[in-house]
């Protein structure tokens, strides 16, 4: 869970670098968030189903070194047009994140664990925002920051690694169900409608927070990337 939000917090974080070094506007760093998320929305719907074809120890692989190479390519952008295609593919896994990690938690963890073992890894996605803004946007300080999104990378490939070694085998692929619609009804409408208000606070505050530090509050870009990590802590 962590991983899957990682280049969005770290995009936010290393805000005022980017600005900066690759001289983009706010603007188009308030794009990465739409292209980010607006893929992963696309995809989410039948993200269910393809972990369901899948298995959940592959498709966390695939997440794992999906996230790799979306960061790797982050890391390499020469320029916006560049960084939005790599952000872009980042949102396959945000889309595949929690179906995997929940038929994860079913395939490996005893039934009287399960409750709190989903709300730990519900708060993994805190535990992105926290690397982002601390540990990395402080290792940017010292090897800029398209060091600091390739160590990321370099994390999310070794824990593909690590998760091959620690879960169970996928049963045999099933076929896909039927049934399922693109189009929210009932109680399914609310909750998106109350997730889409949600996320464009919650999207909006990781996007600028750290480059709001910068230029409104005269913050050194570490300490405005370290507000980041704050909220994931809160």
């Amino acid at each position: 869970m962590a991983f899957s939000m990682l280049q969005l917090f770290l995009l936010g974080a290393l805000g005022p670098r980017l600005v900066d070094e690759l001289g983009i506007s706010p603007a188009v760093l308030g794009l990465t968030t739409t292209i980010g998320f607006g893929t992963a929305a696309v995809l989410s719907p039948a993200g269910g189903r393809i972990v369901d074809r899948m298995g959940p120890r592959r498709a966390l692989v695939a997440l794992l070194l999906v996230t790799a190479a979306a960061l790797g390519l982050i890391g390499a952008a020469p320029g916006p047009g560049f960084l939005l295609a790599a952000v872009a593919l980042g949102g396959l896994p945000q889309a595949l994140a929690n179906p995997a990690t929940n038929k994860a938690i079913l395939a490996a963890v005893p039934p009287a664990r399960r409750g709190s073992v989903t709300g730990m890894k519900q708060s993994g996605v805190q535990l992105g925002a926290f690397a982002a803004g601390l540990p990395l946007t402080a290792l940017a300080a010292g090897v800029g920051w398209r060091g600091a999104v390739w160590v990321a990378a370099g994390a999310a490939a070794a824990a593909a690694l690590w998760t091959v070694r620690v879960l169970p085998s996928d049963p045999p692929e099933k076929p896909a169900g039927t049934g399922w619609s693109l189009t929210p009804r009932g109680d399914i409408a609310w909750l998106a409608v109350f997730s889409l208000l949600l996320g464009c606070g919650i999207a909006s505050v990781n996007t600028y927070l750290a480059l709001f530090g910068v230029q409104e509050l005269d913050m050194s870009p570490t300490a405005a990337g370290a507000l980041v990590a704050v909220l994931g802590v809160a």
